[in-house]
């Protein structure tokens, strides 16, 4: 996996779109990024627990948390409806490891994905375990 950036032309101007690759390492490479997916990678957070702990402002979580969704770094596991009947997304980081090494050159990018849906299926299998037993 080499990221590299390919020109194109739209609008009379040069632009340049970016290789997913180029997209992941850039997600990584922003601070604020790094934090929510750390932050989400040992359980699902609401955006508001996301702004507490990182002492982010809400459209900053909001806009990195979209950027990172866009990228496929980071899910909705589940969305809960509180007691006011507010809907409320709880976010997941869908990086299980990374590992980027410079190989002959070149840049190379592994990445492991978590199974959001194994994880779902465990936590409910684990429910029902317990009200058999209690």
């Amino acid at each position: 996996m080499e990221p590299h950036v390919s020109p194109t032309t739209e609008g009379g101007g040069e632009t340049f779109t970016k290789t997913k690759e180029e997209e992941f390492l850039m997600a990584l490479g922003d601070a604020s990024s790094r934090k929510i997916l750390l932050t989400l990678d040992d359980a699902p957070r609401p955006v508001h627990d996301l702004v507490i702990a990182l002492n982010l402002p809400q459209s900053t979580v909001y806009h990195k948390l979209h950027e990172l969704q866009r990228v496929g770094l980071v899910a909705i596991q589940s969305v809960t409806i509180t007691p006011e009947g507010k809907r409320v997304e709880l976010f997941r980081s869908l990086l299980e490891s990374v590992r980027v090494e410079m190989v002959g050159g070149k840049l190379n990018v592994r990445v492991r994905y978590r199974n959001l849906t194994a994880e779902r299926l465990g936590k409910m299998w684990q429910v029902m375990r317990n009200e058999v037993k209690g």
